[in-house]
């Protein structure tokens, strides 16, 4: 399903967390976000590739350990995003969770001229 959101990051830290562990020399990056729109909001997580997309849109030329949340918030209050999400049920406990996976992130052509392309 693809749609146009507003975003809200909601990064427990200043700065943009790295999942990597001593074993990896490549940083992995997992950023919390809300998606808003007419009908309410969905939290997800935005994982390495999208996080990356979302600092490419924004034109920001910061590596993404180096981008601070509130900086980015206020680059995104005023953009309206198109984002592809899958919703996954998965078991867990015993329980049937619901699960919002992101699959493409892109900005509107009237907002960019870039042309970010879903891969799924």
């Amino acid at each position: 399903m693809r749609r146009r959101y507003s975003l809200h990051v909601s990064c427990p830290g200043e700065k943009i967390r790295s999942t990597s562990s001593y074993t990896s020399s490549h940083m992995r990056f997992r950023l919390p976000i809300e998606m808003f729109d007419e009908t309410g909001v969905i939290h997800s997580i935005l994982f390495t590739n999208e996080v990356q997309k979302l600092l490419n849109l924004i034109n920001n030329p910061n590596p993404p350990h180096l981008v601070d949340c509130a900086d980015l918030n206020e680059k995104v209050k005023d953009l309206t995003f198109i984002i592809a999400v899958k919703t996954i049920l998965k078991k867990y406990r015993g329980e049937l969770k619901k699960n919002i996976s992101v699959l493409c992130l892109s900005l509107p052509k009237k907002e960019s001229q870039k042309n970010i392309v879903c891969n799924n």
